[in-house]
């Protein structure tokens, strides 16, 4: 599935342009929509993986914290002893 897509980023804006040189009204119309489109949905998806990855980021540091945090917690309070 990721094939396609990546194909059709490159070939859709190629035919658009092909396209151009030609007398179809209704061909160019329809690939430069099929482009246009293509590029926002791939600049969402793109997007969206990028926050995935900050999220996945944060809550690993976040949890690290947690744990740091109760760690040091318990420490304090003795119930856990380092020999």
């Amino acid at each position: 599935m990721l094939e396609l897509i990546l194909l059709l980023v490159v070939v859709l804006p190629i035919s658009w342009l092909v396209s151009e040189f030609y007398d179809n009204r209704s061909a160019r119309i329809l690939l430069g929509i099929a482009a246009i489109v293509m590029s926002f949905g791939v600049a969402w998806i793109v997007g969206k993986l990028d926050r995935l990855q900050s999220n996945i980021y944060f809550s690993e540091s976040t949890n690290e914290v947690n744990y740091e945090t109760t760690f040091g917690q318990r420490m304090n309070r003795g119930t856990i002893t380092i020999h």
